[in-house]
């Protein structure tokens, strides 16, 4: 201990007399720590921050798994439900739920929430009790079953009550339907992710069955029992559902940790953001062993004259490494107020309430992982350079003063080699940024291709209460356009069920006569439009016809098929007057005819999958609750919105329209998340690519410097200043292709794996290697330039003179 204080108190000396260099290495340090720091804190807030729930360790949720399809998870039915809660011994609570949306109406207009049913076993669950009120009761669950009762948000009781405690009893319209409110939830709590009511799950005889999936389960693990030993009991009561019900073959169960099920979807995402700051702090080592290296140059005749009077080589490393392990922790001190920041800046990229379990503190686990990246940081550029240092003939760096050390032949190999490790580390950075870059344009330039001018969309939902089958829809949205039409200003008015680059990814499997099976056929994104909803969109029909009022559900099914579709569905064929069904859609319906092709139009820009194509069906023949509205009147868009919430309010009070905005903000909307990880990963790439760009100039710099008797020799023997030039801008730019070399190898490998994060470009994108390639180069060579500059202007008699 008493060593290690006296190495401390020297590397604190030794730190202060060389203020300049302390503050490079903790900037460069700050700034690679900073960025992992922040980006960690993303990470662990998404992925493993255990949520604010009582023992959440024990929380669990169940999914069904499809084996047929990879072992993708599906909802569970309500039998099945029922058998697994009954039979299970592993868990104290067991819960079913499903999130959805509704219209409530309090005392004002009708508005949108997010809300679900739930089981009485979901809150006992999540360890959970109301806060005022009480929970739904197990022994209502039963056939059949009218529930009227609601548990609402804190959010709504203080918001739309006022925080009163007499709230219990009272009542608002849910749906059309008026309902008790018999319980207020804590704060904290919005499960699963936003919502603001829930209520009773009702079932009735159109539920009794096996292979309709409707839950999501929570269930919460008895003391001392394991995830795996709960496993391992499904998988036993599961095999028996199986043996007893033929219909769900390939099928399995399978519980895993509430919080992981939420983090499936951006984990991919998460990855390549962690690598990249990964990147840049490898690039900011490299940069700072580079800086140490120059230093121990210049303490050569120290370190001898310490050899010298007794020291070991392992205590002279070991007193180096402790001033680079401090100048990491100076330098990671400063990164976490600089991750702080951060942590302050990129959540405003984010346009919309994030789920109640998310925080992106930066808390005990977080500052454990910065302390140990620091640590290893400080041991990963200090040793090299502390190794080198202490190497070699101390006598002769006591008797010549130190200036062999600036010119050993190991020194200048292991400099270099560390600029072509940054050099390396920043291509493949810059790549990665510049794939999620193209893939962000490639979706920003697929919605400038559609019609934005004057036009406006908004959600329309018909709750199943108020209107429960079919017709009942198609004639409310039928008039919603007629009415629509008929509105003073309003140019055109249709609906779809999704916006082209929705967030969404709405696919069905497509069956052609000739396919082998139901299940083998391509995933096509599923629109169904109402007649006009293409030509207001500006999507056009290459061939065929459009939809019209007259395909509607007495005529014959009519498809559309978009040209990537038509490709792959039919090659080398016609697609006018070819046949398809959709998977799921009953053998009675029939086959549908393609009566048309449409150009290609991009959606679900935030799933792993690119859909294969588009399939386009009549809403009036494929009718749902939800369809978005566009609406091009003339003037600004507020005339369209103010048209669509009369239309709708005229033929029904308790329906709302919401999230309404233009059609440009739809689009930016549905861009946010790829615009925020392509500019922060664009951020990274700029930065790693400064930090190399100045170790390149450091090295050169100090290069020549060390050359300055070499160059003035060569001037003073008739060289000119092209020649010393170009041999200084060479040496460079060999550095520069080397790393570019190792750099775009490793980035052919990386790259591959980044398929789940990138779409509409490839992985060996020949334009982002060529970009990025180019920049490097250019990169290095204004960095090689005002060394080469300067060692042209060296007088060779100062030169000489100078040693």
């Amino acid at each position: 201990m008493d060593t290690l204080i006296q190495d401390l108190r020297y590397a604190l000396r030794s730190l202060r007399r060389t203020p300049g260099f302390t503050a490079v290495v903790v900037a460069v340090m700050a700034l690679g720590i900073g960025v992992n720091v922040s980006m960690f804190s993303m990470i662990y807030g998404i992925m493993f921050r255990p949520w604010p729930l009582p023992e959440p360790d024990r929380l669990l949720t169940l999914v069904q798994l499809d084996l047929l399809h990879s072992g993708n998870t599906q909802p569970i039915s309500w039998l099945n439900y029922f058998e697994l809660r009954d039979r299970s011994k592993s868990f104290s609570a067991f819960g079913g739920y499903w999130d959805h949306q509704a219209i409530v109406t309090l005392d004002r207009d009708p508005e949108r929430f997010h809300g679900a049913s739930i089981t009485a076993g979901v809150l006992p669950a999540l360890g959970v009790t109301p806060v005022l009120g009480q929970n739904f009761r197990p022994d209502e669950e039963v056939w059949g079953r009218n529930w009227t009762q609601v548990i609402i948000s804190d959010r709504i009781w203080k918001t739309r009550f006022g925080g009163r405690t007499d709230v219990l009893g009272k009542t608002l319209r849910l749906n059309g339907r008026t309902r008790e409110i018999v319980g207020v939830m804590p704060p904290e709590v919005r499960f699963p992710e936003l919502e603001d009511f829930w209520i009773p799950a009702g079932f009735d005889a159109k539920d009794q069955n096996r292979t309709d999936g409707l839950f999501n389960i929570a269930a919460r693990l008895k003391p001392g029992v394991s995830r795996e030993q709960a496993n391992a009991e499904l998988d036993a009561i599961w095999k028996s559902i199986v043996a007893a019900h033929p219909e769900m073959k390939q099928t399995g169960v399978e519980a895993f940790a509430i919080q992981e099920r939420w983090s499936r979807g951006p984990r991919p995402f998460m990855i390549v953001m962690l690598l990249a700051v990964v990147c840049v702090l490898l690039i900011a080592c490299a940069n700072v062993a580079n800086l140490l290296l120059a230093r121990a140059a210049t303490r050569r005749r120290e370190i001898g004259l310490r050899v010298a009077l007794g020291a070991s080589r392992g205590r002279v490393v070991r007193q180096l490494l402790t001033e680079s392990v401090l100048l990491a922790l100076l330098g990671g001190g400063a990164g976490v107020a600089l991750g702080m920041w951060g942590n302050t800046i990129w959540p405003r990229g984010i346009p919309m309430e994030l789920p109640w379990f998310l925080r992106w503190d930066i808390d005990g686990p977080v500052l454990a992982y910065t302390v140990v990246l620091t640590m290893l940081a400080g041991v990963v550029f200090g040793l090299a350079p502390a190794l080198h240092a202490s190497d070699g003939n101390l006598v002769e760096a006591l008797r010549e003063g130190g200036a062999q050390a600036g010119t050993s032949r190991g020194g200048q190999r292991l400099r270099n080699g560390l600029i072509v490790a940054e050099i390396a580390f920043s291509i493949v950075l810059l790549i990665a940024a510049g794939l999620m870059i193209r893939t962000f344009m490639h979706y920003d330039q697929a919605g400038k291709k559609l019609r934005t001018e004057g036009i406006v969309a908004g959600r329309v939902l018909l709750p199943i209460a108020l209107y429960p089958d079919e017709p009942s829809r198609v004639r409310f949205f039928t008039e919603l356009q007629r009415r629509l039409l008929a509105e003073p200003g309003v140019v055109a008015a249709s609906a779809i069920n999704n916006l082209p680059l929705g967030r969404d990814n709405w696919t069905r499997t497509v069956i052609t006569p000739d396919a082998k099976d139901d299940v083998s056929g391509p995933n096509c994104a599923m629109w169904t439009p109402m007649p006009g909803a293409l030509a207001t969109l500006g999507i056009p029909i290459r061939k065929g016809r459009d939809f019209t009022l007259q395909d509607d559900s007495t005529s014959a099914r009519v498809a559309l098929v978009s040209e990537q579709a038509a490709k792959r569905l039919y090659p080398g064929r016609d697609p006018i007057g070819q046949r398809l069904r959709l998977a799921g859609m009953p053998d009675s319906l029939g086959w549908v005819t393609v009566v048309g092709v449409t150009g290609d139009v991009v959606q679900g820009v935030e799933s792993d999958e690119a859909p294969v194509g588009s399939v386009w069906v009549p809403h009036a023949q494929e009718p749902g609750q939800m369809l978005w509205w566009v609406v091009e009147a003339k003037g600004s868009g507020a005339q369209g919105a103010a048209a669509l919430r009369r239309a709708v309010r005229a033929i029904d009070p308790d329906i709302a329209v919401y999230e309404i905005r233009s059609m440009r903000e739809q689009f930016r909307f549905a861009l946010w998340v790829r615009r925020l990880f392509a500019s922060m990963i664009g951020v990274f790439g700029v930065l790693a690519l400064v930090i190399a760009a100045i170790g390149l100039y450091g090295v050169m710099a100090y290069n020549v410097a060390q050359r300055t008797r070499e160059i003035g020799i060569r001037m003073a023997l008739g060289a000119e200043a092209s020649m010393v030039l170009r041999m200084v801008v060479g040496q460079a730019l060999r550095l520069t292709a080397i790393g570019i070399a190792i750099g775009l190898a490793v980035a052919f490998g990386v790259t591959r794996f980044m398929a789940a994060t990138i779409q509409g470009v490839s992985p060996t994108d020949p334009p982002t290697y060529t970009t990025v390639t180019l920049l490097l180069a250019c990169s290095g060579l204004i960095a090689a330039w005002v060394p080469a500059w300067r060692a042209t202007r060296v007088n060779p008699m100062l030169a000489l003179r100078a040693d």
